[in-house]
Formats: C-alpha cells, sequence, structure tokens
C-alpha cells in the first residue's frame, strides 16, 4: 500500500474525519492529504503553519533550550473543527494532521494516527 492510500485508509478509519495531510515541517509543506472536501492550497497551507507553529513554534525552542523534548502532539480547536497534530518519531520533520469534528474522543485518533506514522515509516 503506498502513502496516499495509507492517509485515504486513515480518514476512513476516523470517525468524523474531514481531512488527514501528512507534512513536512522542515519546509511546511502538505506531502499528502486526504479530504471528504477538496481543500483549497490556502487551508493545506494553515494546516502546515499550525502544525510548525505547535510542534516547533517558540514553545518547542523554549523546552529545547531547557534540554527537554519538544512537544509531540498537539490540538487545536479552529472553526469549530478539532485539529490534531502528532510528530513522527521516525521522521521527526513529519506530523500527521487530522481535522475532525470537535467533540471526538481525541485520544482514539491520536492512537490510529500513531499506527498510521508507524505504517507509513515501514512503507
Amino acid at each position: 500500500m503506498d502513502i496516499a492510500e495509507q492517509i485515504q485508509e486513515l480518514r476512513e478509519d476516523i470517525p468524523t474525519c474531514r481531512t488527514v495531510a501528512l507534512i513536512d515541517l522542515s519546509v511546511r509543506l502538505v506531502l499528502c492529504a486526504s479530504s471528504g472536501d477538496r481543500l483549497p492550497q490556502e487551508a493545506l497551507d494553515a494546516l502546515c503553519a499550525r502544525a510548525k507553529a505547535l510542534l516547533d513554534g517558540d514553545a518547542a525552542v523554549a523546552f529545547a533550550s531547557a534540554g527537554t523534548a519538544g512537544p509531540e502532539e498537539g490540538m487545536v480547536l479552529c472553526n469549530g473543527e478539532l485539529q490534531v497534530f502528532l510528530r513522527s518519531t521516525a521522521a521527526p520533520h513529519e506530523a500527521l494532521c487530522c481535522v475532525c469534528a470537535a467533540d471526538i474522543d481525541y485520544e482514539p485518533v491520536l492512537d490510529r494516527l500513531r499506527r498510521g506514522l508507524t505504517e507509513i515509516a515501514e512503507a
């Protein structure tokens, strides 16, 4: 299964999920995305910027300067949706983003994203 198929499967596996994207944090680029709706480039760019800010922003720099690892995950409510971000441990410059309903139980979402990152790293 290629990465596009894996991203599609992730979206289908997460209830109320509207979008899943694999993001390269180092260049703020969506490498692959699956969405129920056609997303304009501006929406994908906004996901990249938010992922970068949450996972590599000022707070992450402060953690690093204190000798502690920065955040590996982050969540934000935006436009009535929950955006969940999870950094890859195999490729720390990559992260998955899942956009879903605000009232979803996020723990199963994080678990599925973790498995998805492992599957992508093994592909």
